[in-house]
C-alpha cells in the first residue's frame, strides 16, 4: 500500500497568526482593488484602483474597530468615560498611535492569574467582551482575536490606559510579535481623564516582505484617512475624529457625498 507523508505541526496561537495571516486578516499578498478613496490633500472622494495588502490594512483596522466598539459601548454614559474622541497618528517610520478618550481598561489582575486585564485583552488567546450573540448590541469587531493578531504581527506594541475606577495608569510594552512581554508599569493616576492609547509598529516582513518606504507611507495615509472619514460620517457630529491632529469635518453621509468628484 502507498501512504502520504503528511507532516503535522502543533503551532502556538502566535505562530499560527504569522503563518496563517489570511485566516485572521485576509490576503497578505498585495492585490489590485477598486475602492472609494478620500485624498488627504484635496479632500475629494474618488474611485481608485489601489494595489495593497488587505491583511496589512486589516491589522491597522482591528485597532480602529476596538474604538468604534467603545463608541457604541459607552454611548449611554454621561460625563467622563463616554468615548467621543478618536485620534490616529501615522508616523513616517510606520508607527501608528491610536488614542480614544473613553473609560479606560480596568487595571486589576485576572482572577486566579498573575497578569492584568489589559494584558489579557491584547496578548492572551481568545478573551474579549463581544462574545454574547444574544444580547442585541451593535458591534464592529469580534474582540476575541483581532487586536491580538495585530500585536502578534508587530515588532513593538504598547498599551497605555487610565483607569479612573481604580485610579491607576497602566503601561505595558510587547516586543517581537508578542514573544517578549515586558512587565507592566502601574502608577497612581496623574491625569483625571480616562483614555486608552495603543502604539504599534507592524513587522512588514510578515506581509509578503512588503518594504515600508515613502510610497507605502502615502498609501497607508490614503487608506487610513478614508477609513477615519467613513467612521466620522457614521458616528456623526457628537464625535471627533482626528488624523495626525487634523479634525476630519465629515459628520454625516450628506457631508461625505459633498466630497465626491
Amino acid at each position: 500500500a502507498d501512504f502520504t507523508n503528511t507532516t503535522y505541526q502543533n503551532l502556538s496561537f502566535k505562530e499560527h497568526v504569522r503563518k496563517r495571516i489570511n485566516s485572521y486578516l485576509g490576503p497578505k499578498i498585495p492585490t489590485l482593488n477598486e475602492i472609494w478613496i478620500i485624498d488627504p490633500n484635496t479632500k475629494k472622494l474618488n474611485k481608485e484602483s489601489i494595489n495593497y495588502s488587505i491583511a496589512l490594512f486589516g491589522a491597522i483596522d482591528e485597532i480602529l474597530l476596538n474604538v468604534i466598539d467603545h463608541f457604541l459601548r459607552t454611548k449611554s454614559l454621561r460625563g467622563k468615560g463616554k468615548c467621543t474622541i478618536l485620534k490616529l497618528d501615522l508616523k513616517e517610520n510606520g508607527e501608528i498611535i491610536c488614542f480614544n478618550d473613553g473609560e479606560g481598561i480596568e487595571v486589576k489582575k485576572v482572577e486566579n492569574e498573575d497578569y492584568y486585564i489589559p494584558e489579557m485583552i491584547f496578548s492572551k488567546q481568545f478573551p474579549g467582551s463581544n462574545f454574547d450573540d444574544d444580547d442585541g448590541k451593535v458591534s464592529a469587531g469580534m474582540n476575541g482575536i483581532g487586536a491580538k493578531a495585530t500585536n502578534g504581527l508587530s515588532t513593538r506594541f504598547e498599551i497605555e490606559t487610565n483607569d479612573l475606577k481604580n485610579k491607576l495608569n497602566y503601561v505595558q510594552v510587547f516586543e517581537n510579535g508578542n514573544m517578549i512581554k515586558n512587565k507592566p508599569v502601574i502608577k497612581k493616576i496623574i491625569s483625571k481623564d480616562p483614555y486608552t492609547k495603543i502604539s504599534f509598529l507592524l513587522d512588514y516582513k510578515y506581509f509578503n516582505n512588503i518594504e515600508f518606504n515613502e510610497n507605502m507611507y502615502l498609501l497607508l495615509r490614503k487608506l487610513i484617512y478614508t477609513r477615519l472619514s467613513y467612521i466620522s460620517a457614521f458616528m456623526g457630529s457628537k464625535y471627533k475624529i482626528y488624523y495626525n491632529n487634523e479634525l476630519i469635518n465629515i459628520e454625516s453621509l450628506y457631508d461625505l457625498s459633498k466630497h465626491v468628484i
